[in-house]
């Protein structure tokens, strides 16, 4: 495929397809089977993990039970999913059959999914529950708030990106790192670092959403507060203006507002004085 650009072609895929010649005609497909054929396969829960060397049961297990439980608060069934272990973003699109794409070129660390009920995540990580949330809430709702959204997806799901070792960062080490953080940084502005989402945990990891991290303390608060559908409820509060809706929800929900922002999360934080 080849994108025109000021006159000029520029190659913008290169595609391997594999063909099949069967009663007269080719059929095409992607080279997925084809790439993965000599890698194992194990069942686990409804879960079908496809992978070169070794599995982490305990992480594939983990992922079976956040599936289960985050359909149910969406009110949902559970659903079967082919998950393949790889180790980067590259080698996703490989199985996927490009060679080359010029939009993702440099990228490594994003997995890819749910499409099709199969998942491709990236660096051994058998949980990838924060996908899960994004894929059963499209299901389902209808008027997405991504800050909210994606503070649940942190929350009922993981922070995504794992750190090398086959683990995704825990929600008790950001916690911790964050209360770290600000306590060596008394006079920061934590809605500022929610609004901007300053990047201020790069010695864990550059890809940390602080402001989806901050997201998560408020949505616990509401789901301790309303259950599963107040979290629901600040998820179908509207991308038009996200900011705007999310805090007239959680104002309504449980009295967090632009004026007590930074008292409040200091407060669930235990960083008052």
């Amino acid at each position: 495929m080849y994108l025109l650009f000021h006159n000029t072609y520029i190659n913008k895929y290169i595609v391997d397809l594999k063909a099949i010649f069967k009663e007269g005609r080719v059929l095409f497909s992607i080279p997925l089977q084809y790439y993965t054929r000599y890698w194992k396969k194990e069942q686990v829960g409804n879960i079908t993990y496809y992978f070169r060397d070794k599995l982490n049961k305990e992480n594939a297990q983990l992922f079976v039970i956040k599936n289960r439980i985050i359909a149910e608060k969406f009110g949902l069934q559970p659903e079967d999913f082919e998950f393949y272990l790889t180790d980067n973003y590259q080698e996703i699109l490989q199985l996927r059959g490009f060679r080359y794409s010029v939009n993702a070129n440099v990228d490594y660390m994003d997995g890819y999914g749910v499409v099709d009920n199969t998942i491709f995540a990236v660096g051994g990580n058998e949980d990838f529950s924060h996908d899960l949330v994004h894929y059963y809430s499209k299901k389902v709702n209808n008027n997405r708030n991504w800050l909210a959204e994606e503070g649940t997806a942190y929350l009922w799901g993981n922070a995504y990106y794992n750190q090398g070792n086959g683990h995704t960062i825990s929600m008790d080490q950001l916690h911790k790192e964050f209360t770290i953080y600000m306590k060596n940084n008394s006079d920061k502005d934590i809605q500022k670092l929610f609004i901007e989402d300053d990047n201020i945990m790069n010695h864990i990891s550059p890809y940390i959403s602080i402001r989806s991290f901050i997201s998560s303390i408020i949505i616990d608060t509401i789901e301790q507060k309303h259950g599963k559908n107040g979290v629901l409820q600040l998820i179908n509060s509207g991308n038009s203006q996200p900011l705007n809706n999310f805090l007239t929800i959680t104002d309504e929900l449980i009295d967090f507002n632009k004026e007590n922002f930074e008292s409040e999360i200091r407060k669930y934080l235990h960083l008052e004085d």
